[in-house]
Formats: C-alpha cells, structure tokens, sequence
C-alpha cells in the first residue's frame, strides 16, 4: 500500500542541503549584510575620528586663544595698576587746587582777625595740607609779649583752632616776640 502522505526523512545527512540555493542565498545575503556593516561602520568610524581629531586640534588653538588673552588682560590690568599709581599725584594736586579754591579764607581770617590781641599781627601764612573739610595753617605772629601770645592761644581755642601748636619763638628787631604757630582749622558750614 502506497499512501499519498509525504515521506518524513529522519536521516539528514543522507541529503544535506537539499535546498542548496535557499541556503546560499540567505548565507550570502546575511555575509552582504556583514560586510556592509563592517563597511558602513569603518567609514563612519574614520569621519567620527576625523571630527574628533579637528575638535581637540580646535581645543588646542581655543586654549592657547585663552591663554594669550589672559596674559593681555594682566598686561592691560598691570599698565592700570601703573597708571593709576603715576596720575594719583596728579589727580591729589588737582583735588588741592579744588579743595583750596573751596576754602573760605574770608571767613578764616575773619577768626583770625577777632583772636588777635590790638597790638599783635601777622607776619606770614602759608596752607599745610588739606582734606576735605580740614585745613593746617602755618603763620608768624608778632606779639609784645608772651601774655599777648597766651591771650592769642587761648582765643584761638574759643574759636575751635585745634590742634595749636607753637614751634618756636624768637624776638624780632623791633622787640616783638615772633612765633611759629601752626593751628588745624575745620571749615564751618
């Protein structure tokens, strides 16, 4: 009896490949597969490299940018620092000049006129240093005798002359007591 049912082989190596073409065709085109991901992967990988290469050579030349404005930075800071130092004469002198411009000198000699005793007077004056509302004033005052003087010193404290110093007396031709003086002087408002 011969059935018409499909035989089942048990024993493939009697017939190995039977499908030979099906075989090769799906071995060939899983190896093409390979081989153009390995091909598409090497050339990607050599761009990818290429990049990277001209990103660190960027890097490079970035830093060394860098390095080179920071230098100029503290070459500009330092000619500053220098300028600064060379003008900060000049821009006191010029703030003197305001400051002395600013300063009442009526209204200082004015005082100095109501604490002089009648016959004492003053023989020179000259501006120390100044700050902003302070002044130190050196002057000559020639007085009869070392009352007039005390009597001068003491006038000078009402009329709130602080610091007053005498540096040194000496008498004149004429007789007179002349002394150096120097006494602080705050500016009134």
């Amino acid at each position: 009896m011969t059935s018409n049912k499909p035989r089942i082989r048990m024993n493939l190596s009697s017939e190995p490949v039977r499908n030979r073409r099906l075989f090769f065709a799906g071995s060939g085109a899983l190896a093409a597969g390979i081989l153009f991901a390995a091909a598409a992967g090497g050339w990607l990988l050599a761009r990818v490299h290429g990049r990277v290469r001209s990103v660190r050579s960027e890097l490079v030349r970035l830093e060394r940018l860098e390095t080179d404005a920071r230098a100029e930075i503290r070459t500009y800071d330092q000619e500053n620092e220098k300028f600064v130092k060379a003008s900060k004469a000049d821009v006191d002198r010029v703030n003197e000049v305001i400051e002395r411009k600013a300063f009442s000198w009526v209204d200082f000699l004015t005082l100095m006129e109501e604490a002089l005793p009648g016959p004492s007077y003053i023989l020179s004056l000259s501006p120390l240093s100044t700050e902003k509302a302070f002044m130190e004033i050196k002057f000559k005052v020639a007085s009869t005798d070392v009352d007039e003087l005390k009597r001068f010193i003491q006038e000078l404290e009402k009329l709130r002359f602080r610091p007053i110093r005498v540096l040194s007396q000496a008498r004149g031709d004429g007789g007179e007591l002349v002394s150096d003086i120097v006494v602080g002087y705050e500016r009134r408002k």
